[in-house]
């Protein structure tokens, strides 16, 4: 009984951490492009800002 359940927790695991790791790959490069979005918004903020 014990053993199935940890075979069931191992397997749970083994599935979850590759879906993990996309999900930290995918993450990354949208963060970046969210930074540099931002990088480039700001001036142009700043410059609206200053206009009125």
């Amino acid at each position: 009984m014990k053993l199935n359940y940890l075979y069931k927790m191992i397997k749970l695991l083994v599935f979850l951490f590759p879906l993990s790791m996309v999900i930290v790959l995918f993450q990354l490069p949208f963060q970046l492009m969210l930074r540099s979005l931002l990088s480039q918004l700001m001036p142009l903020l700043n410059k609206l800002v200053r206009i009125q």
